[in-house]
């Protein structure tokens, strides 16, 4: 499956709003606790593939502040985080942003319950109809 997010996407992005699009996909990457090969292969190729603007250095410090962050929230505190991320998250890249999360946590094909949680709280802040969700399943399935 083609990534769903595009070099032009990421290039006309804010920093913040380049930040809040790296947390999704990392979120989705370590929604179940330790990634497998292939969940970490499609994260690592939609983060290789995009222009971030970022050293990988800076991407690794990124990322473990998010991991901090959600292994010492409890269910509130997780769900703020998500409207946080959310509201730096343009509203015409919200349908992409959940397909490429659901293709990080979809590629060993295996949906576990922490990975359909949190990307069905992206669903629920991002506001998708249910058409949009419903393309976002299809494309899955046929990828």
């Amino acid at each position: 499956m083609e990534l769903a997010l595009t070099a032009d996407d990421v290039t006309r992005l804010t920093d913040a709003q380049k930040d809040a699009v790296l947390a999704c996909l990392f979120v989705a990457l370590i929604a179940d606790g330790q990634p497998r090969p292939e969940e970490r292969a499609k994260y690592d190729e939609a983060i290789a593939t995009l222009p971030w603007g970022r050293t990988e250095r800076d991407l690794e410090l990124a990322n473990n502040a998010i991991r901090l962050r959600i292994a010492t929230a409890d269910a509130q505190a997780k769900l703020g985080f998500v409207k946080e991320i959310a509201a730096n998250v343009p509203v015409e890249l919200r349908e992409r942003v959940v397909l490429a999360m659901a293709s990080i946590v979809a590629a060993d094909r295996f949906i576990s319950h922490g990975e359909k949680a949190s990307v069905s709280a992206f669903i629920h802040v991002f506001g998708l109809t249910a058409e949009q969700i419903e393309n976002i399943r299809a494309r899955i399935v046929a990828g």
